[in-house]
């Protein structure tokens, strides 16, 4: 059973409705604020690769209007930046991720594993002062940028192309897969809600 703890709730208004906002305990079990961001960051991808598995070749290299590509594309784009990323904020020196000839369930062991990696790195001691260096071994491309600028880019990379890729969904006639933080929440027990008449 949820306790109320001790205190005022905030009321907040708007034009429709007032909603009463306040804190509750809970029984999740979640070590960090940090993980949950980063649990539904790699769910929602993953949910998002197993829907794909659904649809054929044609509707996988389908273009997609004002994206980066055909889904398939835009997953192997996705899931491979990814693994870089973590790779600079992991300190793995000179790694070459070759997913532009990636399966579906190819793209989706790496996206697991992402993922895994996300939360070794999170999981430890994190130092906001820290920088890391990014260079492109090609063309000698150099970008130095703090942990915490690397931890936004990621998420902020894989929710674009996520959209994206459910708008291909919508575009094609299909139902795009929801996975928006409050069906994370709802399908891991973080969330409860209840509807009125229900």
């Amino acid at each position: 059973m949820r306790s109320r703890p001790a205190g005022r709730a905030t009321t907040v208004s708007d034009r429709k409705r007032t909603m009463i906002y306040d804190r509750v305990e809970t029984n999740v079990g979640t070590t960090s604020t940090l993980e949950e961001i980063f649990g539904h960051h790699t769910w929602a991808s993953l949910t998002l690769i197993d829907a794909c598995l659904s649809l054929d070749i044609d509707q996988l290299q389908a273009p997609a209007i004002g994206s980066y590509g055909p889904i398939l594309d835009t997953l192997r784009h996705l899931v491979g930046n990814e693994a870089f990323d973590l790779a600079v904020v992991e300190g793995v020196p000179s790694v070459l991720i070759d997913s532009e000839r990636m399966t579906l369930k190819e793209l989706r062991a790496m996206a697991e594993r992402s993922g895994d990696g996300w939360m070794r790195v999170i999981r430890q001691p994190l130092d906001p002062a820290a920088v890391f260096l990014e260079v492109d071994p090609v063309d000698g491309f150099r970008r130095e940028a703090t942990l915490g600028v690397r931890l936004a880019q990621a998420l902020h990379h894989a929710t674009e192309h996520r959209a994206q890729i459910c708008s291909a969904f919508t575009m094609m006639g299909l139902e795009a897969p929801r996975i928006d933080a409050f069906d994370y929440g709802k399908a891991t027990g973080r969330i409860s809600e209840v509807h009125p008449g229900s």
